[in-house]
């Protein structure tokens, strides 16, 4: 026993030993990385400064070392680039071969070497790479997906679209923030195209993307699909209400406030709701918030509250008399009014 102990132990000691040298490694080499990259940043910086600025004299990119600085920094300068000196840089970046191995490296074994293609085509975003980019929607890593999904959204064309909404709601549930930003992408060019994601046929994970995505744009052609929402559940019919209120939906305004005056609901849904009548002014909703600023829940009083406020005088005049009062929602009237 004490000998198989002390086996066990020597084993362990080992293994500690070569996790401890293997990270010893891994440190040098990022260090090494690290003061590559600070000596051979300024130059390229500079060479790439020069070009941007008229030269005609592309930068020298020799070395695997230098390409990668001249990458990195490319990239970043990509990020803040518009118009002609953007596809200025691109053009130079497809020139010196960068598009052509980003195209390849997305087809690589190691999955970290196609997400750095993925990014990598995504700030080219050059017009040749959308075929290879499109197939990358296959691929079996969800962030080499969403990144190539969001590059075709941005750039791809309609008839990439199909693949992309696709890719959409494949991940949906599990990345809901890279989804997101590709449905973003793709209504700011094509909003009528989010229509089937907000029908209650729709996956409820890509519906409530949808719904947050149109709310968030205020997109006006998709009101009568938010006003459906607002029968979904709670979260998504909050949502939705947030949408309605923001685009200013007067149609909205009996559904909205029925939902807020709805006792069966959740608070989250009841107070977006009466939020969102307070942002669209309807005066006909002043009895609906009147009652909510005597409901027994903070979080409905206070949007009742705040919403009368943006309802002029009428709304105003109802603050006041419940400020003057001994109810609940005293106070919350009082701080509506000094807003």
């Amino acid at each position: 026993m004490v000998q198989v102990l002390a086996d066990t132990v020597a084993v362990l000691a080992a293994l500690l030993l070569v996790l401890l040298l293997l990270l010893i490694r891994l440190r040098i080499a990022a260090l090494g990385r690290i003061r590559r990259e600070q000596r051979l940043r300024p130059a390229a910086q500079e060479a790439l400064g020069r070009y941007l600025a008229g030269s005609a004299v592309a930068p020298d990119t020799g070395s695997a070392a230098e390409r990668d600085v001249f990458l990195t920094i490319a990239e970043e300068a990509l990020a803040d680039l518009r118009g002609g000196e953007r596809d200025r840089l691109v053009a130079l970046l497809s020139r010196l071969g960068f598009t052509r191995e980003a195209m390849h490296a997305l087809r690589a074994r190691r999955t970290a070497t196609r997400r750095g293609a993925a990014e990598t085509l995504a700030a080219l975003a050059a017009p040749e790479s959308a075929a290879d980019v499109a197939a990358a929607l296959g691929d079996r890593d969800r962030l080499v997906r969403t990144t190539c999904a969001g590059t075709l959204a941005e750039a791809g064309g309609a008839d990439y679209l199909p693949g992309v909404l696709a890719e959409a709601r494949q991940d949906a549930p599990a990345a809901p923030g890279a989804v997101a930003s590709v449905l973003l992408a793709v209504a700011r060019s094509r909003p009528g195209e989010l229509a089937p994601l907000l029908r209650p046929d729709a996956p409820a994970a890509i519906r409530r993307i949808a719904v947050a995505v149109a709310a968030e744009l205020r997109l006006t052609g998709l009101t009568v699909l938010l006003r459906a929402c607002l029968d979904a559940p709670d979260d998504l019919a909050a949502e939705a209400a947030r949408g309605l209120g923001r685009v200013g939906d007067f149609g909205a305004s009996r559904a909205l406030a029925s939902l807020a005056a709805d006792e069966r609901r959740g608070l989250r849904a009841r107070s977006a709701a009466a939020e969102a009548l307070g942002a669209i002014g309807d005066p006909a909703s002043l009895p609906v918030l009147e009652r909510l600023l005597a409901a027994p829940q903070w979080p409905l009083r206070s949007a009742a509250a705040r919403a009368l406020a943006r309802l002029g005088g009428p709304g105003r005049a109802v603050l006041r008399r419940a400020a003057a009062g001994q109810a609940a929602a005293g106070p919350l009237a009082e701080a509506a009014l000094d807003q």
